[in-house]
């Protein structure tokens, strides 16, 4: 049986009182002092403060998650608005580029194209019921492009929200990774990368392992939350959509969390500007313009709810997506562009691409595209530094 020293879900350190040390055989492994779990909290802050970067503020905090979870989360909560940072964004951001250079031990599960056809008895090695699961294939993590199995430490990262936010058992949560190969070089190429040092798999591939692991899932945890994190834009759409409607809970996070998210900020926002004019008047989703900088999955799933809230006012869907612009790294997305006239515009984007004639051999950038629409919206999902001025 693992002492109780060594199992994070337990563990207590310095706060087992001497009764506990005493039961729990553990009498004498511990410095002598019982502190209090304040004690343990203001300590471990202490620690995260003195630190000079935000990787090692994380390193911290990642020490204490895998070896007394207890202390790990009344840390995050008591300092919850500096250490959400630390834990997700932006921190996270730097462990998943250096994983394989700070891998101490391994938290939740990892595939691979070997693993198909084994999955479901894989899936058996993990011994804790599940509620919620977290699963990326690192093609495109955050800002920061394919990060290969570096990508892993996203899911670890937002598990971690849902167990601070919403109160999911850290115990019942399970963080996935599929390693599918990665199109980085740098990365094949380095000796401690410890993702599969191949180039990144097809798209027929990979979705035979995604279909796989959805099915294993809904056999054995039929009732958890299964969650998309970071697909790339060529992927996202098309597995969300393969399982969205066949019983398992899922959910692709980068496209409707984010949409619903936004959506809800923008009827705050209509809410507030007719509360703050002169006419005290409401005003309707069905009268905006919105103009997008970003068309991947976050772009089109946030076009895509808010274009809801314009249908539930009466537009039909055709009529609301009229309403939006979107502007891509080549421009805004018509349906005189080049890639469109090819057949080669995503799927996600054709039902965007706007029928308004531009200048030959030229595509309308931001500016532009704000100066033509006059836009009563104007929306960033791009990771295009310094795209506003």
């Amino acid at each position: 049986m693992m002492p109780i020293l060594f199992d994070k879900f337990r563990n207590k350190g310095t706060a087992f009182t001497r009764e506990e040390r005493e039961a729990h055989g553990i009498s004498n492994l511990l410095p002598w002092k019982v502190e209090t779990l304040d004690e343990q909290i203001d300590r471990v802050y202490r620690m995260i403060q003195q630190q000079p970067t935000r990787l090692q503020k994380w390193l911290v905090l990642y020490h204490v998650q895998n070896t007394n979870e207890t202390l790990f989360y009344a840390t995050v909560l008591k300092h919850i608005d500096e250490l959400l940072g630390v834990v997700y964004t932006p921190t996270v951001g730097d462990a998943c580029t250096d994983y394989s250079r700070i891998f101490t031990r391994p938290r939740g599960m990892y595939f691979s194209l070997r693993d198909k056809g084994m999955i479901r008895r894989r899936l058996d090695n993990w011994k804790n019921p599940v509620d919620a699961i977290v699963v990326s294939d690192g093609t495109r993590i955050l800002g920061l492009g394919d990060l290969g199995v570096g990508g892993h430490g996203i899911t670890v990262g937002k598990l971690s929200l849902y167990t601070c936010a919403a109160g999911f058992h850290p115990e019942r949560v399970l963080p996935i990774s599929l390693d599918t190969g990665t199109r980085r070089d740098d990365l094949r190429e380095d000796s401690r990368y410890l993702g599969i040092k191949e180039g990144r798999a097809a798209f027929a591939e990979r979705k035979v392992l995604v279909d796989e692991l959805v099915w294993a899932v809904q056999d054995k945890w039929p009732e958890c939350v299964f969650q998309f994190e970071d697909f790339s834009n060529d992927t996202a759409f098309d597995f969300l959509e393969a399982h969205r409607y066949h019983g398992l809970a899922v959910f692709n996070d980068d496209i409707q969390g984010t949409g619903c998210i936004t959506a809800a900020v923008f009827l705050a926002a209509l809410k507030s500007i007719g509360l703050t004019s002169e006419t005290k008047k409401t005003l309707m989703a069905k009268d905006q313009r919105f103009v997008f900088l970003g068309a991947g999955a976050g772009g089109v799933g946030v076009a895509d709810c808010l274009a809801e809230l314009l249908v539930e006012e009466g537009l039909s869907w055709e009529e609301a997506r009229e309403k939006f612009w979107l502007i891509d790294s080549r421009g805004l997305i018509t349906q005189t562009r080049a890639d469109f006239k090819a057949g080669k515009l995503a799927n996600h984007k054709i039902p965007y691409a706007k029928k308004v004639e531009l200048t030959e051999g030229k595509e309308m950038n931001l500016l532009e595209a704000v100066k033509f629409v006059k836009p009563t919206a104007l929306i960033g999902l791009s990771t295009i530094a310094n795209a506003f001025n």
